[in-house]
């Protein structure tokens, strides 16, 4: 075979992968996939205006110019009005896609998802759930908009010249006349994060005090969601839902009045709904919490058992007693029944669980 044929073939093989790179999902210069993440417009992990990370197939890299002209996405200039807590009005003119065309057409977002956090370059947050209620990316104001992510639009309150962002705004509409909706309104976006939830099912004595459920990462906490308290007494099944949750890895802390904790730790959230109550293990599957830990010192003992028999407070009212706690029940007497209670081989001589998660 001739030299200028092989070069000739070689040119060819070129121009062919470029062409077809952004359909067969290996790369693109501009618009396109590598084998970890969406481009456009030629963004990197290294270098883009903001991201789209989260429950979504692959992790998203947009520059602005890139999304102007995305295949699918209608650029729209569009009136907003809005109200802050000072009492102000105004209206602005807004120019960019709506937030349901960018999810729609840019990321491939989990069937799972459920809500997205938008994030500024300063760290302040809103979070918008996937759905068409008020306020919701689905959701149309009273204006007939969706919520936008603009690039270009009315400088500020104070300045109505119309200029280019030097980052995106995420911009809310009003349900209603009146409505404080300019709080909603992020500027200098520099993240979109798809969230999923998080459900599962404790058991733990006396309903009328509440539980608490975390998540945390490096011990801090992320989410939080506090069962209500509810009548009745005795040990009782609670489920319970975390939403908004942003996958990555975290520790689930349980926490309740005379209960020790119970935690999971490294537990994985993924780009979909966790549902601890179908785990493969019946620890997880139904958390069971330690009660009769009185002095709330992480382990239920002597100790505790001291205080619950202290003439102040055993045979009883929870109301006549000194220390509350020591009702584990919940059914308004301190007694022989809560004695029970601490005295089981679960509970005494028991401090914390500590579960480790192996999904």
């Amino acid at each position: 075979m001739s030299r200028k044929i092989i070069y000739l073939l070689l040119v060819f093989t070129l121009y062919c992968g470029i062409a077809l790179a952004p359909s067969t999902g290996v790369w693109a210069f501009q618009n396109g996939y590598n084998e970890d993440y969406i481009s456009v417009g030629g963004a990197t992990p290294e270098n883009y205006d903001f991201k789209i990370i989260g429950a979504v197939e692959k992790p998203c890299y947009i520059m602005v110019a890139g999304l102007k002209t995305y295949p699918g996405i209608e650029t729209r200039t569009k009136e907003y009005a809005w109200e802050n807590s000072a009492g102000s009005t105004d209206v602005d003119t807004m120019i960019g896609v709506y937030m349901e065309d960018l999810l729609q057409f840019i990321p491939q977002l989990s069937e799972h998802a459920t809500s997205i956090t938008v994030t500024a370059t300063d760290g302040y947050s809103f979070d918008y759930n996937l759905n068409n209620n008020d306020y919701g990316i689905y959701w149309t104001d009273i204006g007939g908009n969706k919520i936008m992510l603009a690039w270009r639009g009315t400088a500020s309150r104070t300045d109505r010249n119309i200029i280019d962002f030097s980052l995106p705004r995420l911009i809310v509409g009003q349900k209603t006349p009146g409505d404080i909706n300019r709080p909603m309104w992020i500027s200098d976006i520099s993240s979109i994060t798809v969230n999923v939830e998080v459900h599962g099912t404790i058991k733990s004595y006396n309903p009328t005090e509440s539980a608490i459920i975390r998540l945390l990462q490096e011990g801090e906490t992320i989410y939080q969601t506090i069962l209500p308290e509810e009548t009745g007494y005795g040990l009782t099944e609670q489920t319970f839902t975390i939403r908004g949750v942003a996958p990555g890895k975290y520790d689930l802390v349980i926490s309740k009045k005379a209960h020790t904790e119970f935690s999971i730790i490294n537990l994985l959230v993924k780009g979909e709904i966790l549902d601890l109550t179908k785990d493969t293990r019946p620890e997880i599957r139904l958390m069971t919490l330690r009660c009769g830990d009185i002095n709330e010192d992480g382990m239920i003992n002597n100790n505790d058992l001291m205080i619950l028999w202290n003439v102040a407070n055993y045979n009883k009212s929870t109301k006549e007693a000194i220390n509350k706690n020591c009702d584990l029940n919940g059914d308004n007497m301190i007694n022989n029944l809560d004695l029970t209670i601490l005295w089981l081989p679960y509970n005494y001589n028991r401090g914390k669980i500590v579960i480790e998660y192996l999904p």
